[in-house]
């Protein structure tokens, strides 16, 4: 396979990803993410002739054999015990300052706002849990 052009900031990246996926791998990466990783250490490097195109992400993702991965299941769910805590006491005490008429049901709005990719990419051997 052809050597990369911005071997530097090729090695700083594959790095910072396997770092990133070993100490948090239930955080997701996506293309955008390491792209933006990728142009801060170019930035930091001076080199401004890189950029982090779309054929970049795919050749790194081949040389470092990255692969999307779905992330399913939920082994990483919350633990019941704060969620309990939570909601017979910090959820009662946000409630008493409002009047029932002022309490609306929002359902899962909030959550898909801030809600996290369902893909990752990972290491062809990572396995892949929610």
């Amino acid at each position: 396979m052809k050597a990369p052009k911005h071997e530097e900031i090729e090695r700083l990246v594959a790095e910072w990803f396997h770092q990133n996926r070993t100490q948090a791998p239930d955080i997701p990466l996506d293309g955008c993410i390491i792209k933006e990783k990728a142009k801060q250490v170019a930035q930091t490097l001076g080199m401004d002739d890189f950029t982090a195109s779309n054929g970049w992400i795919d050749r790194f993702r081949k040389r470092h054999e990255i692969k999307w991965r779905k992330v399913s299941g939920e082994s990483l769910a919350v633990d019941v015990q704060s969620v309990k805590n939570w909601r017979q006491v910090t959820l009662r005490k946000i409630l008493f300052e409002y009047n029932e008429d002022d309490i609306f049901n929002a359902d899962e709005l909030g959550l898909f706002f801030n809600l996290l990719p369902d893909k990752t990419m990972a290491h062809r051997t990572d396995t892949c849990h929610g």
